[in-house]
């Protein structure tokens, strides 16, 4: 006797993907994939700057703590990390102006700068750093050159460091009033994201009191946040 009985896959061809529904899935991963990729680095851009900022905060940090344990002026300088060329912050232990080995420091993300100017006026940064405070009450400096870093004195306080007229370089004082006028003193700096260079931009700050601030730029309310 012959069986009847046959298998079902030969019974019933196996049925797949035609080459129109796979160019379709195609199509649509790649239109997925043009909008999100961007944003994806745009993300990334964003992120390394925030990174960034936060470690100048930490830096700016250890130098008030350390001023206030030492008892001491200490000031935050940008230059190097020892024995290369990328940009760094760093405590100014020596007072030499330079980052050497042993000092605490901060490498700087190789698409982020630091900046003395932003795309916003100055003030932008003071009314947000002295909410409620009626502007030019306080004297803000946006600087990282060598006379008016920020600086701290013993204790832990925001001043503007007085340098010797000749070498060696050191700090020989400390104003927390500055002129014009004998206001407290606050200080500044702004970050950019080179590569995200419209609204890729942080802040960090220092109140007269000695509150250290990181602050992200928003694009659309030109404001810091």
């Amino acid at each position: 006797m012959i069986s009847r009985n046959s298998d079902n896959k030969h019974l019933h061809p196996q049925q797949g993907f035609s080459l129109a529904e796979l160019m379709v899935v195609v199509a649509i991963i790649l239109m997925i994939s043009a909008v999100a990729v961007p944003n994806v680095i745009r993300g990334m851009r964003l992120l390394r700057l925030r990174s960034t900022a936060t470690n100048a905060v930490g830096i700016v940090q250890q130098a008030r703590q350390l001023a206030a344990r030492d008892n001491r002026n200490y000031q935050v300088v940008l230059d190097v990390v020892p024995g290369s060329v990328i940009p760094a912050l760093c405590v100014d232990l020596n007072a030499d102006a330079a980052c050497n080995r042993g000092e605490p420091l901060t490498p700087l993300a190789t698409d982020v700068v630091v900046a003395n100017a932003a795309p916003i006026n100055d003030n932008k940064l003071e009314a947000a750093l002295a909410p409620g405070v009626p502007l030019g009450q306080i004297n803000l400096i946006i600087s990282t050159d060598r006379a008016t870093a920020p600086t701290f004195n013993a204790r832990g306080l925001p001043c503007q460091a007085v340098l010797p007229a000749v070498p060696p370089n050191g700090i020989t004082g400390c104003n927390q009033l500055v002129a014009p006028g004998g206001k407290q003193l606050a200080f500044g700096f702004y970050l950019q994201s080179t590569s995200q260079p419209v609204d890729g931009w942080a802040a960090v700050s220092v109140s007269p009191g000695g509150r250290i601030r990181r602050w992200a730029y928003d694009n659309i309310a030109q404001d810091w946040r």
